[in-house]
């Protein structure tokens, strides 16, 4: 299984034939305008349906699920929230986020908590998270560490820390340089899954994708399972 998450900085619909040929099985792309409202080349959108959530009809969260995957069940209530999509299937469930201003980290870590019932070895979160370690003095007990042990409580960890044998807040590759300035680089994006399924990750190159968002692709590859 493939999955591509990127936060595009707007207008996916002239950016996503950077894609092509369109391989992943799920584009978890943030600050996405609604695929309702406006349109897309034809040759993407006629191999992907599309779940959107978002206050502006501009800027939203999508999730582009390739049409031979069947989803059983699509979970709106998340919706209201407009930070995440619950897409779920017989064997797994996929989460997209795009966690932001202003509770940030926070609205995860409620997340968490609060419909810690749909969080298991079979989950697969991913998305812009806007947040990392460095930071958890500023969010007290909702902080990124607190939601990465309570993903851990789950069976579930970073696959970028996982198979680089990284630290958090101690990344060697950034997925954000922020106001595109190379100087100012970050690590914001994550995939959460359970270790057994995970197989590769890779981040984009500032100097091939900074044209576009200040945000780097991530290409998550996991071992497949029937439905998502």
């Amino acid at each position: 299984m493939k999955i591509i998450s990127w936060n595009c900085n707007g207008a996916f619909r002239k950016k996503v034939q950077l894609f092509s040929p369109y391989d992943a099985d799920y584009y978890v792309i943030q600050e996405c305008e609604n695929p309702k409202k406006f349109p897309f080349p034809d040759d993407f959108i006629t191999l992907y349906r599309s779940v959107w959530t978002g206050l502006s009809d501009r800027h939203g969260l999508a999730v582009f699920v390739n049409h031979k995957h069947a989803i059983s069940g699509i979970y709106s209530e998340f919706q209201s929230i407009h930070d995440f999509i619950v897409l779920k299937s017989e064997q797994q469930t996929l989460l997209g986020v795009w966690t932001h201003k202003p509770n940030y980290i926070e609205d995860l870590y409620d997340f968490t908590v609060n419909y810690g019932n749909i969080l298991n070895q079979n989950t697969i979160i991913v998305g812009d998270f806007n947040s990392n370690s460095i930071w958890d003095k500023s969010h007290g007990t909702k902080s990124h560490s607190c939601v990465v042990e309570n993903l851990r409580k789950k069976g579930l960890s970073s696959v970028w820390h996982t198979l680089n044998h990284e630290t958090h807040g101690k990344e060697s590759v950034a997925t954000l340089f922020f106001h595109k300035n190379v100087n100012r680089p970050f690590h914001i994006d994550y995939c959460f899954a359970h270790k057994n399924i995970m197989q590769s990750i890779s981040i984009g190159k500032f100097h091939e994708w900074i044209a576009y968002s200040d945000h780097m692709p991530l290409t998550i590859t996991l071992q497949d399972k029937d439905g998502i």
